[in-house]
Formats: C-alpha cells, sequence, structure tokens
C-alpha cells in the first residue's frame, strides 16, 4: 500500500493533516489539494496524477477490507452485536489507521470528497459495474460479427471464465446452448430449444472408429475444437492437429 512519488505523498501528508486539524472525513475538493500541494488543477498531467492518486486510495482500501474481514477485529466487533453499518465505519477507521484515505466525490456537493459510506461505496462500485458491463457488450459485439463472417475464429478464441458469477454482475440465467450461444432457463428447456432449433445436430453420433482423434489435447490436455477445414485445434495451447494424419502443425 505504499505511494510512488513525491506529488502523491504530498497529497497524502496534505489529506492526513486536513483530517488531524478538521477532523476525519472534513469534505475538501481536487481544487483545493492540488494548490495547497503547489500543482496545477487545470494542467492535464498534474490532474491525471491527482486522479491516480484517488483511485490509488481505493485500491488500497480493498486490501485493508480484506485484511480486516479476516482479522480478530472483525470477530470481536461481530460478536460484541455491531450493525452492518457501524462495522463499515470500524472498517474504515482501520484503514485510516494505516494512512489510506478511501474517499469519492459527492456529485451532488460540487464534487467534494468524502470518506466512504456503506451507500457510497455501493455507489461507487455499481458505476464501475455498468461501465464493465457496457465496455463487455461492445467487446461481445465485434467478437459475434467476427465469428459470424471467420467461424475459423472462434476456435482460436477460449472465453475467459469469470470468477465470482453473480457478484458484481447479474450474468445470464440457466444454460448456454453450444450452437448458438443462446442462454435456456433450465435443462428441460435446454432439451427443446435444442430440439426445435437444431435438429441436424440431435442424432446419435456415430461410432468413433481406431483412428478418430481424442476429445483433448495430446500436448496439453486441453479440449479439442473442430476447424472449418476439417483439421483440430486445442483451445488452450493452440496447436493444430491434421484430421487425418493428427500431427501437430504450425498455427496459420
Amino acid at each position: 500500500m505504499g505511494i510512488r512519488g513525491e506529488t502523491q505523498r504530498k497529497y497524502k501528508n496534505w489529506i492526513r493533516e486536513l483530517y488531524n486539524t478538521q477532523g476525519p472525513g472534513t469534505p475538501f475538493s481536487m481544487r483545493e489539494m492540488m494548490e495547497a500541494c503547489e500543482k496545477d488543477f487545470d494542467g492535464k498531467k498534474d490532474y491525471g496524477t491527482a486522479e491516480v492518486f484517488m483511485m490509488k486510495m481505493r485500491k488500497d482500501f480493498a486490501t485493508v477490507m480484506q485484511m480486516y474481514f479476516s482479522g480478530d477485529d472483525y470477530d470481536k466487533h461481530k460478536a460484541a452485536g455491531l450493525s452492518n453499518e457501524e462495522m463499515f465505519r470500524k472498517l474504515i477507521e482501520a484503514a485510516l489507521s494505516v494512512d489510506v484515505y478511501p474517499v469519492w466525490a459527492d456529485p451532488e456537493e460540487d464534487h467534494k470528497y468524502k470518506l466512504f459510506e456503506m451507500a457510497s461505496f455501493v455507489y461507487l462500485m455499481e458505476l464501475r459495474a455498468r461501465s464493465i458491463v457496457k465496455e463487455v457488450e461492445r467487446k461481445a459485439e465485434i467478437m459475434a460479427l467476427a465469428f459470424s463472417k471467420l467461424p475459423e475464429l472462434r476456435d482460436f478464441y477460449a472465453r475467459p471464465a469469470l470468477k465470482g458469477d453473480g457478484v458484481l454482475l447479474e450474468l445470464p440465467p440457466g444454460i448456454e446452448c453450444p450452437a448458438c450461444g443462446e442462454h435456456c432457463g433450465d435443462p428441460v428447456g435446454f432439451v427443446r430449444h435444442y430440439n426445435a432449433n437444431h435438429p441436424d445436430l440431435t442424432g446419435v453420433p456415430p461410432k468413433a472408429d481406431d483412428g478418430a482423434p481424442p476429445t483433448s489435447c495430446p500436448d496439453c490436455g486441453g479440449s479439442l475444437g473442430e476447424m472449418e477445414r476439417g483439421d483440430y485445434i486445442c483451445r488452450e495451447c493452440k496447436a493444430i492437429f491434421d484430421r487425418d494424419k493428427f500431427t501437430s502443425g504450425d498455427l496459420p
């Protein structure tokens, strides 16, 4: 949770002095902080450095939160019957005690910076989550277009798994159809969808002969995808295997 650079140290020292003299959580503006530290509020570089500092404080707050909730103080306060709001204030106090200042700019008070409360903490996280959703949607549209025009691209792309599903983002429910990507609410709905929309794929697969390729990559064990030209590609290590000889080839 260290601060890099002389300017960021000045900002942290200034906030510490403000809280020590006028009380923890005293509202302040970005301009007040920057001008007190002899920086140009209207300068793009100086303002960008100040914004990075504020983001660093919120990042450090996440580290403090992990330490606090896994430590003895949390168990002690919980056993004492503290409410959630009281517990959150204790978390803020823990951050201040290690020189971390988790602040946010309140748009309803001329963007004055104030310490987090439960509502403002969640509000800021929600804003960030919404921006992530928009970015994912834009990228998904681009990839969907590329996949539709260049089908083999899908075999090169291994979709990253999202940890903590349903916590930060509301995810589509149910089962994803492997043929078209549509989400079905339950297994029964998936079977109905598959039979209705992919009748050419519902037959019993033919029995594999002795020369059939394995279902996993012989190099890394990853799953194999069939390319449009008939060869196979590992979705993990991207090795390509000739359909007939099943020997590793060079990627295009």
